[in-house]
């Protein structure tokens, strides 16, 4: 479909300028191709209807979009990409089932959060089972958690007594959530 076909980059540049947040599914992998492609987005906000909606809180226990779709009464072929952004349209306007709060507000309040992200440094492979019941994330090269200011000191001494592990704190919000470069 899409063999032989070109996106012009001043049509993105025109785009986006004025776009205040950029949002997507799968951000951090949406943004880390958009980056890679088109440099303009690094200078954007982003945030994601799969990290920064509370779905675990209402019940989803797997938040792909064809899933929660369907769940929310949105029936369509997977994978294409003007069904995937009418599904994700259709899912921000929905009601969050446990909370009663709208989809898109649950996420623009998540995605503005300043968080700090705990990165665990040392040999992290025996601990790696502990360190994701834990809701640390790998991202490739060191296992992390995005926590709010009043935990993240906590957790850098829960690493250090429990598994001897220094840590390094990174300060996280929309406009370097979701990308590699943090």
């Amino acid at each position: 479909m899409v063999k032989g076909k070109k996106i012009s980059t001043n049509n993105i540049l025109n785009f986006i300028e004025s776009t205040p947040l950029m949002l997507a599914h799968n951000a951090s992998f949406d943004r880390q191709m958009a980056e890679k492609n088109f440099p303009c987005f690094i200078e954007k906000s982003w945030g994601c209807s799969i990290a920064d909606v509370d779905w675990e809180l209402n019940g989803h226990f797997k938040p792909s979009l064809e899933l929660l779709g369907y769940r929310h009464g949105f029936y369509f072929d997977g994978h294409r990409a003007t069904n995937d952004c009418l599904a994700s349209i259709h899912l921000l306007t929905q009601e969050l089932p446990i909370s009663q709060c709208h989809v898109l507000k649950n996420l623009l309040s998540n995605a503005r959060k300043k968080l700090y992200r705990v990165i665990a440094l040392g040999n992290t492979y025996n601990a790696k089972d502990k360190l994701k019941e834990r809701g640390y994330k790998w991202n490739g090269k060191f296992w992390h958690i995005d926590l709010e200011k009043d935990f993240f000191e906590d957790e850098c001494e829960f690493l250090k007594y429990e598994y001897g592990f220094k840590s390094q704190v990174e300060h996280v919000d929309a406009f370097n959530r979701h990308s590699k470069r943090v």
